[in-house]
């Protein structure tokens, strides 16, 4: 049992891992991921981004910004609990950027 777990885990936690440890490039879309007793929307607009896209997730946004470095630390300390490559996960999702 412990092992079916333990591959479980590893199929759902790998692409994760994948967008978290992947390399950044210069793209200007992230994705900001909040806990859920915050607002993504209102932590993207206070730290200087823009929600794009017509669909969310319950949890994330996609977010255009000009500065990526200004923005993902302003994101953080408005509560994202990780602010990830955007692009990567459009890639992902078999979204052209």
């Amino acid at each position: 049992m412990r092992v079916f777990i333990m591959m479980v885990c590893l199929v759902v936690c790998g692409p994760l891992i994948g967008l978290a440890t992947g390399p950044d490039d210069a793209s200007d879309l992230r994705l900001v991921i909040v806990a859920p007793w915050h607002n993504a929307q209102r932590v993207v607009r206070m730290s200087g981004g823009n929600v794009i896209g017509p669909d969310r997730a319950l949890f994330a946004v996609l977010a255009q910004t000009d500065d990526v470095p200004a923005f993902a630390a302003a994101a953080r300390a408005a509560g994202a609990l990780a602010v990830l490559n955007g692009k990567t996960v459009a890639i992902l999702c078999g979204v052209s950027v």
